[in-house]
């Protein structure tokens, strides 16, 4: 069968090339359809010859179908969707019956006619293939929700609705891989009792409007302790934002409440956590807030904390003894307050204690603002046993109307080290707050503050006093210099250089306190520092009046390049620098040198035991 042998060539050499596969994918098309083409021709000539006693047009139908079959998967093997479309052949033709064979019509013996010449067949007309099978896409995975309205679960945010259980089924909802709770503007009115608050937990972002979201404590509501903590105070939240929210104490509204520092359950603070980390609070406002805190993160394990851009005005509701209170507490490590802003009314016994107490650390407190509060920052040791206290910077904050604008507090157990001060600016209205002790920046002498104060770093900072004349009277003079040293547990290294103080009361600078010998502080540098009209008020002792004083035991003392000046036409300051005398006082290797020293009328000594005044 030569026509055979010929076509089975074609066919390998074809199978060849589309195995190799290096053919463009025009030339691919075409090779599998020349392929599909052969394939037919092949199997009709092969199977033709052997096919007895069928019906060879109906062979011939079933041969079509198979080779089709065939012809199809090898151009989908080889050659892709368009070869399968260029692959499909045409019906396949009736061949007439070889030179000699019979063919049986009506069942009379026929000799049929011998086949005309081959003729080169042309390309099969391209045909459309079957639509492919529809497969349904897969189910997409829906994720859970991650921001749940606080409205959708009821709240009504219209000043008069209890919301709190909303709110709370709002934070419910949020799972525990976290979400946003979002409260859209209004006044939700929250309910907290002495024992009861809204539960927050970890993963967990509030979020609000600003100003026009804010969250209001019921009229009557009577004593209540935290709003927003774990519904177990000591349980730990680590990842928790409160951001964009107004929070109101109603004071005025709630006269039944009595807040004191002495029972826990009366503290109305807003915002109370002792355990975690990632804790954030940015951008709110507390406005009036009236509690012994307004935000509290006060615990050993408090870590990477933020109080940031969030306003704060302190009223105390009249009827209500005074109450020690501080705006923001933090007791914890790694931690940072900025950009806050505080204000009070200056009423003697009665206004805002302090702005942010800053315990433990590392922290960095900066750009913060106060208006009014006595107190702009404490810096404190840790009341924690094994809690650490070091390595707190306080700068560029500015304290307007203080009294004590920024107290170290070495307290016991931990003490207080690595402490920086630096380029705050201090306005004092000591006269305003009425006959009390004041300060610009004092490691303040308390039975709280026993312990030793190390490596202090005070400089470039700004501190000016209201002129008092005689005008105040009282035994707390001793406290009531631009920068004093007076701890019970002494200081161990300390530099303060290239202040500005004015109108200190007492003296621009006072190193220690009237105890003779009860305490050493040594390595104390005093350099650099400008003192104008020191020991103003002329009816504090005389010998608490100084440029720099130094009046307990002291060691390793340097007080050089400093401008000490005295402008009054009636001088008021009895003398530059000057070392108590008291018997049980040790001074050694004090070194004075290099001070610049004007009066504009009369001269400003400098007194140093065992040396004449100069």
């Amino acid at each position: 069968m030569p026509q055979f042998a010929e076509s089975f060539c074609e066919l390998r050499t074809f199978y060849g090339i589309l195995r190799v596969g290096t053919e463009t994918e025009g030339e691919r098309n075409q090779h599998a359809a020349g392929f599909a083409g052969l394939l037919q021709e092949v199997a009709v000539v092969a199977i033709w010859g052997t096919m007895e006693g069928l019906s060879r047009r109906r062979a011939l139908h079933w041969i079509a179908g198979g080779v089709s079959g065939l012809a199809a998967a090898a151009a989908l093997r080889w050659g892709g969707a368009q070869a399968l479309s260029a692959a499909t052949p045409a019906p396949i033709p009736m061949p007439r019956p070889p030179s000699g064979s019979a063919s049986r019509v009506s069942g009379t013996p026929v000799m049929s006619a011998p086949p005309s010449p081959r003729k080169p067949s042309s390309p099969p007309a391209p045909t459309v293939p079957p639509p492919a099978p529809t497969i349904p896409p897969p189910t997409p995975t829906v994720p859970p929700p991650t921001t749940f309205s606080v409205k959708r679960y009821g709240a009504k945010g219209d000043g008069r609705s209890n919301d709190t259980a909303a709110i709370q089924a709002a934070i419910d909802a949020v799972p525990v891989s976290g979400g946003t709770v979002i409260f859209p503007p209004g006044v939700y009115i929250v309910a907290p009792t002495r024992t009861t608050c809204i539960a927050i937990k970890s993963n967990l972002r509030l979020s609000g409007a600003g100003a026009t979201s804010i969250l209001k404590i019921k009229d009557g509501t009577g004593d209540w302790y935290r709003l927003l903590s774990p519904q177990d105070l000591g349980a730990t939240v680590d990842n928790v934002t409160i951001e964009n929210l107004s929070f109101d104490s109603n004071i005025v509204n709630n006269p039944s409440s009595t807040i004191t520092e002495k029972v826990d359950a009366t503290y109305q603070t807003f915002i109370f956590i002792t355990a975690g980390r990632n804790i954030n609070i940015r951008r709110c406002r507390f406005a009036p807030c009236s509690g012994v805190w307004a935000i509290a993160l006060n615990g050993p394990t408090i870590r990477q904390c933020s109080v940031t851009d969030c306003y704060f005005r302190f009223v105390m509701r009249a009827g209500n003894p005074d109450y020690d209170n501080a705006m923001v507490y933090i007791e914890g490590s790694t931690y940072t307050l900025s950009g806050n802003q505080f204000e009070t009314i200056i009423l003697p016994g009665r206004g805002g204690r302090a702005c942010m107490e800053a315990h433990g650390g590392p922290a960095e407190v900066f750009n913060n603002m106060s208006i009014g509060f006595q107190t702009g920052l404490n810096i404190t040791g840790s009341y924690f046993v094994g809690g650490i206290s070091r390595a707190i910077t306080c700068h560029d904050n500015t304290f307007t109307d203080a009294l004590l604008a920024i107290l170290l507090w070495p307290t016991a157990p931990n003490g207080l080290q690595n402490v920086t001060v630096t380029n705050n600016t201090i306005a004092l209205a000591q006269r305003t707050h009425g006959n009390v002790e004041m300060c610009g920046i004092e490691a303040l002498f308390s039975l709280e503050a026993t312990h030793l104060a190390s490596t202090l770093t005070i400089t470039n900072n700004t501190i000016r006093f209201q002129d008092e004349g005689a005008g105040r009277s009282g035994d707390f003079y001793y406290n009531s210099a631009g920068i004093g040293l007076h701890n019970l547990g002494g200081i161990a290294g300390c530099v303060i250089d290239g202040n500005t103080i004015e109108l200190a009361p007492s003296s621009g600078i006072m190193i220690g306190n009237a105890e003779p010998g009860q305490r050493t502080f040594q390595t104390v540098r005093i350099t650099n520092n400008t003192i104008v009209n020191p020991g103003q008020n002329i009816g504090f002792p005389a010998d608490f009046r100084a440029g720099v004083l130094v009046n307990s035991s002291a060691s390793n003392i340097e007080i050089g390049g400093n401008t000490i000046k005295d402008t009054f036409s009636t001088p008021r300051c009895p003398a530059a620098i000057s070392f108590d005398s008291s018997s049980g006082n040790i001074y050694t290797a004090i070194h004075v040198h290099d001070n610049r020293i004007t009066s504009a009328n009369g001269s400003l000594p400098v007194i140093i035991p065992g040396i004449p005044p100069s």
